[in-house]
């Protein structure tokens, strides 16, 4: 510091001239450094006396009377000569083409991108930054990390931080800092801070639509108390619209088996008993793969409860669980009469039959005949298409062609059907259907007798 008098006042002893010197530190606080300094014009080191990490401003007070002549000295001059410090500031207009986001979805990444610039003529080291998410619930504690390359005088550095949000919902706040405090004192000397913060209000709109949840058993949605295969290899799915929260914990699913003859109620599954698949995104579905063998003829039932990341359930919130059905097991080998569906018809009929036991017929033969026993038509079980163990509706349907593709004419037909299997020995099973009165009569003495069934064409 440095400071000059006019020099004609300079030789009267009844003047008085002095200067005091104040630090002052970030919050503003003056603290008296200097009291009372009186030599006038040589330089006065303040290094030795002010420490500019504590007290980045100075303030200078200057005193002046003549008690004899009221002709106080005047001051020509002060001078304080210093070596510039950096100045960094946040400046979004350098990046450009870039928007940033005020609402994602929930488990959506917030990307958010800024540039900071050093806007002095002293280069600066590498530059420390803060951030941290206020969200409407707490004040989160902030991350922290370094910007390795120093940033020169006048250079640009270019910062990129995603969020992850799937833990916020509503209302949030990004407040982010450069050079941050630490402590009373900043991570680097600079001449200001009010340009090292940026904050961003942002929502992240929260998942409220329920997952959707599906049973297969052997690749097919049964009915409920429908016969299932003892082996079945039963295919739960959990199927989620949102594409960020990612369906990979098993224990968003349970399963409950409730055994035939048990007084046990529901038995919950546990993770080691069937394949748990992550969902893959963007695609968010996950499955459960529960190969079990249900050795104990009965009934069964199967519950699954599900939801997603959200809590979202699969089903309405006052059920105790989404999907309930019960399944039947027959571990005997066995077939129901086929019976074709319309009957009559006039353009064309499918089977209907019931499997039982673990294993298909390796071949299926209907023979369609007439009344007098000639065989017009033979449809193999390749015709037929798919068949599984339980009910079974064929893809196939039958137009009224004879083997040769020529039209039957109208009348009464009769059909047949062999079944051949080197596994198991199929038995007849009693084919039933349900009545408005509640019953369930068999259907041999209406529409068949001794095997052979009894179709109509009608066109």
């Amino acid at each position: 510091m440095h400071w000059q008098l006019d020099e004609s006042e300079m030789a009267n002893p009844n003047d008085t001239a002095r200067i005091n010197v104040y630090g002052v530190d970030f919050n503003g606080v003056e603290t008296l450094i200097i009291d009372s300094l009186t030599l006038v014009g040589d330089l006065y080191g303040l290094n030795d006396s002010i420490d500019a990490s504590i007290y980045p401003y100075i303030r200078l007070e200057s005193f002046f009377a003549d008690d004899l002549f009221r002709t106080p000295n005047k001051i020509t001059r002060w001078q304080v000569l210093y070596d510039e410090i950096p100045e960094a500031a946040i400046n979004p207009l350098k990046v450009v083409g870039y928007t940033l986001i005020d609402s994602v979805e929930q488990g959506e990444d917030l990307v958010f991108i800024t540039a900071v610039e050093n806007i002095s003529g002293v280069a600066m080291d590498s530059i420390q930054v803060s951030y941290r998410i206020i969200d409407n619930v707490f004040d989160q504690q902030p991350y922290s990390y370094t910007l390795k390359n120093p940033l020169g005088s006048g250079d640009v550095l270019f910062d990129t931080i995603t969020i992850p949000t799937s833990t916020l919902i509503g209302n949030n706040n990004l407040w982010y800092e450069i050079n941050p405090f630490s402590g009373p004192n900043p991570w680097q000397l600079e001449q200001h801070h009010f340009n090292n913060i940026y904050s961003h209000q942002f929502t992240i709109d929260g998942d409220k639509q329920n997952p959707l949840l599906d049973v297969t058993f052997d690749g097919v949605h049964i009915l409920n108390g429908d016969i299932v295969n003892p082996n079945s290899n039963i295919i739960i799915t959990l199927d989620d619209e949102n594409q960020y929260l990612k369906l990979d914990d098993p224990s968003l699913i349970q399963v409950f088996i409730n055994f035939p003859y048990s007084s046990n109620g529901d038995s919950l599954l546990d993770v080691s008993e069937y394949s748990f698949l992550p969902a893959e995104l963007p695609k968010n579905k996950c499955t459960i793969e529960l190969n079990k063998s249900f050795d104990v003829d009965g009934v069964y039932e199967l519950k699954v409860r599900a939801k997603d990341k959200s809590s979202n359930v699969s089903g309405a919130e006052d059920e105790s669980f989404d999907y309930k059905i019960s399944f039947e097991i027959v571990t005997e080998s066995s077939i129901t009469q086929l019976i074709n569906y319309p009957n009559p018809f006039s353009t064309s009929t499918r089977f209907v039959f019931t499997l039982t036991g673990s294993e298909v017929p390796d071949k299926m033969l209907i023979q369609i005949m007439t009344i007098t026993g000639k065989v017009v038509r033979e449809i193999t079980q390749e015709e037929l298409g798919p068949i599984h163990i339980g009910k079974n509706v064929t893809e196939f349907a039958w137009d009224g062609t004879d083997n040769y593709g020529d039209k039957l004419g109208n009348g009464v037909y009769l059909y047949k059907v062999k079944v051949q299997s080197n596994v198991d020995d199929f038995k007849h099973r009693k084919t039933t259907i349900s009545t408005s009165d509640g019953k369930s009569p068999s259907l041999s003495s209406k529409y068949f007798k001794n095997g052979i069934g009894k179709m109509y064409i009608l066109r």
